[in-house]
């Protein structure tokens, strides 16, 4: 009776602990999240909401060359940026600026300086619901998914805080960007895979839980194409290969709504139903000139790999805790253990997306912190660290956790400051290399490289 009343007293510290940094976390968004626009990113999305709402239309004619991520099609300019995101950010703007008279920048003004650093509160409000929100249930459903694998409760606040503050989920969850939303939403439809399988495939709520992962996946697929499409699909064939024919069209049905929504949104921007980048037509404007920003075109495919993996961008560099699921995937695969198919194809996509940024972008993703193109993937990665606190750590493993955990942590806090910082770039043997992020938020010399 006495050990029972004990085992009690721990779980509540541990529980009070994880409330306790769901907090914080809530009151970090609360005090950092951005009020300004400070990229063109950022700049092309809030333009597009600003056209929705005043206009009625997607077009930026009147303040287009405050971004450099835009197109012109057919004598007007849009924004490069998937539509759905601006459509559904639009809401908090309607309200502001017909309830409450906000405005961003008056007509005519159409320099870069005019936008950086304003103080808009429509923007921190849309950045505080949009992005912090589903960051803060990306966590939640984490934790759910630590208590479903029945993980020692003294497991789950460390486990939280390498997802929710050692990642670059972190840095970017202050700013309007369609990466940790994308990536959160993707993580809840893996959840509602996650509890199929755990219960077998069969159970009576079987197809709600279908319809809740097609709902999200096909959400995080409209928000970020190249990593919600290719996991969309990849849990379509999981699915079909478990559940087989008619079970799917559970999860294949608010995806049709959500697609179609977007195909018509889209063909509304971009006169067609492909990323505005798929119209090379459209990156020209009126006078000849390049309108649509890319950078780092000459990079070799090596080169790229090497500084998206452990140089200038490095993915293992700015989140080396992501190491230690790597090695758990590693060992499940090796093993052959009860989630191999999961762990393949979590690879499987990783791979196809590795495939398409050195093949098609060939870009470190502009002006940004680390390798943004991966954070929507960051969640379904970490995932497979919580494989390895199945069983008590040992000594050496809590210590090389413990050291990757500060060090991501450390770089994750350090972006939060900008996460945005100028892209610049350095010539080495005729090959053009990006100053590393990192340096640039630290304020480290790097003229040396000039």
């Amino acid at each position: 009776m006495i050990k029972n009343w004990w085992n009690n007293i721990k779980e509540d510290k541990h529980k009070r602990r994880v409330v306790l940094a769901f907090f914080l976390l809530a009151f970090f968004l609360i005090l950092f999240t951005e009020p300004y626009f400070n990229t063109y990113n950022v700049i092309s999305r809030y333009l597009t909401i600003e056209s929705i709402v005043e206009d009625g239309d997607f077009i930026i004619d009147e303040r287009h060359q405050a971004t450099g991520d835009k197109i012109y099609r057919e004598g007007h300019y849009y924004s490069s940026k998937p539509p759905i995101l601006s459509v559904a950010a639009s809401s908090i703007y309607y309200i502001t600026h017909n309830f409450f008279g906000q405005d961003f920048p008056e007509t005519g003004i159409n320099t870069r300086s005019e936008y950086f650093h304003s103080i808009y509160p429509t923007v921190y409000v849309a950045n505080l619901i949009f992005v912090g929100l589903p960051f803060l249930f990306l966590l939640f459903y984490f934790y759910k998914t630590l208590k479903l694998f029945y993980i020692k409760s003294r497991y789950h606040l460390p486990l939280i805080l390498g997802l929710g503050l050692g990642s670059l989920l972190f840095t970017y969850s202050v700013t309007f960007n369609n990466h940790v939303i994308a990536g959160s939403l993707l993580f809840i439809g893996f959840y509602y895979l996650l509890l199929i399988k755990k219960f077998n495939y069969k159970f009576d709520d079987i197809n709600k839980y279908l319809f809740l992962s097609g709902l999200f996946t096909s959400l995080s697929a409209v928000i970020d194409l190249p990593t919600g499409l290719t996991f969309f699909a990849l849990f379509f064939v999981y699915f079909f290969l478990k559940l087989g024919f008619r079970k799917i069209l559970y999860y294949i049905g608010p995806a049709l709504i959500i697609f179609s929504l977007h195909l018509y949104f889209n063909y509304q921007a971009f006169g067609g139903f492909l990323p505005a980048q798929a119209y090379e037509d459209y990156w020209i404007g009126p006078d000849g000139e390049l309108v649509l920003i890319h950078f780092f075109r000459d990079h070799s495919w090596y080169t790229l790999l090497f500084n998206i993996f452990i140089g200038t961008n490095g993915f293992f560099i700015y989140t080396p805790l992501l190491l230690l699921p790597l090695y758990s995937i590693y060992k499940i695969i090796k093993e052959k253990s009860e989630f191999i198919w999961e762990a393949l194809m979590i690879v499987f996509g990783f791979i196809i997306l590795i495939l398409f940024y050195i093949n098609l972008a060939k870009d470190y993703g502009g002006g940004a912190y680390g390798y943004r193109w991966f954070i929507a993937i960051t969640p379904l990665f970490y995932f497979f660290i919580i494989f390895l606190f199945k069983k008590t750590l040992s000594a050496k493993m809590s210590t090389v956790f413990t050291i990757l955990l500060l060090w991501s942590c450390i770089v994750a806090i350090i972006g939060v400051f900008d996460p945005w910082p100028q892209s610049l770039r350095f010539d080495i043997f005729g090959t053009l290399f990006p100053v590393p992020p990192l340096w640039v938020a630290l304020g480290l010399d790097y003229s040396f490289l000039y």
